[in-house]
């Protein structure tokens, strides 16, 4: 009997046209090739990063106005999604952001920011932190180091009222802090070597913020800091 919708035409299990499936599959990987290895418009990034510099000095209405004439040219950019969502999340219109997060995330879902933000403000609605705490658990799968997500993680199973679960997420997160002041104190003895003790005091402030109280970690600081006003 013939198969219906789908029929594979073959004799003895083999195609009829064995070279046409080879053939349509290597037209797939240059097409797939030639998407990602697309490069970035010069204007539309010029545009991208001006947006970032309004963004940064909370010219937010600015910023939004900039960012959709880049999505209204090209609606496939991630970053930009991204940092639209960032712009009406620190305008508190949390449903808006929530779409433009989503649209991050649905173009790609390997994107750990995307998912991350998109965790943040689903964070705000109560019922829809369990969606959250996927999207969280996922980037802990791949990044155990993000702090972030230890912090966000610890902040949703508060709100589930697991508060030993929340106590575990928060404390692993410091530990992971902890070894963050290693690397803090390090750019703080570099910046002194290049001379420039601002950055220096700056990084030595990280550290203290990331030792979180440990006593070791502490004298070491102050050992850094002593050594920096010599």
């Amino acid at each position: 009997m013939t198969e219906m919708c789908g029929a594979r035409n073959t004799r003895g299990g083999h195609s009829l046209f064995p070279g046409l499936n080879r053939v349509l599959f290597s037209c797939f990987l240059l097409m797939l090739f030639a998407v990602c290895s697309r490069k970035p418009d010069p204007e539309l990034q010029k545009k991208y990063e001006h947006a970032l510099g309004q963004f940064d000095a909370r010219n937010s209405a600015d910023a939004l106005k900039e960012v959709d004439e880049i999505l209204k040219k090209d609606e496939s950019l991630v970053n930009v999604l991204v940092l639209r969502g960032k712009i009406l999340y620190y305008s508190e219109n949390l449903p808006e952001a929530e779409k433009s997060f989503r649209r991050a995330f649905e173009r790609d879902a390997a994107n750990l920011n995307a998912r991350i933000w998109l965790a943040k403000v689903l964070i705000r609605n109560p019922s829809k932190q369990s969606e959250a705490l996927e999207h969280i658990n996922v980037v802990l799968d791949q990044d155990s180091d993000n702090l972030e997500a230890w912090y966000l993680k610890g902040i949703i199973l508060e709100g589930q009222s697991k508060t030993a679960e929340a106590i575990a997420a928060w404390r692993y997160g410091v530990q992971q802090g902890k070894k963050l002041t290693l690397v803090h104190l390090k750019l703080a003895a570099l910046y002194a070597k290049a001379d420039l003790p601002e950055k220096a005091e700056q990084e030595l402030a990280a550290a203290t913020v990331c030792a979180g109280g440990d006593e070791g970690l502490t004298k070491r600081i102050a050992q850094e800091r002593k050594a920096l006003k010599r």
